[in-house]
């Protein structure tokens, strides 16, 4: 796959060295590098079968649906809302601090 738009942005060139990455891709747009990416993909189906598998396992966990973007963006946007102050405590808090102190007053603390 050529390495362009939102496939630049999901696919993660497959390292032999490291064993990391979720596919084959290739950066320039020419029929030499393409052919490069079809032959090691094509290789590592026949003569590695198990790292194959862990690489078509390893892409088929990754989650590119609209809820889990959903849940990106909405952390995003979140994120860029100022900090609001902590609402003021309701009177069943207030109750409670009261309760705490008097028993910790209680205590001779």
């Amino acid at each position: 796959m050529r390495e362009t738009g939102g496939l630049k942005d999901t696919v993660i060139p497959y390292n032999e060295f490291t064993g990391e990455g979720n596919s084959f891709s290739f950066t320039n747009y020419n029929a030499h590098d393409m052919l490069y990416t079809i032959e090691r993909t094509v290789w590592m189906y026949h003569y590695q079968p198990e790292k194959w598998k862990e690489l078509v396992q390893r892409a088929m966990r990754l989650d590119f649906s609209w809820a889990a973007s959903a849940k990106k963006y909405k952390a995003l946007y979140e994120s860029l809302l100022p900090k609001l102050p902590d609402p003021a405590p309701t009177e069943d808090a207030r109750s409670a601090g009261k309760q705490k102190v008097a028993e910790t007053a209680s205590k001779g603390l």
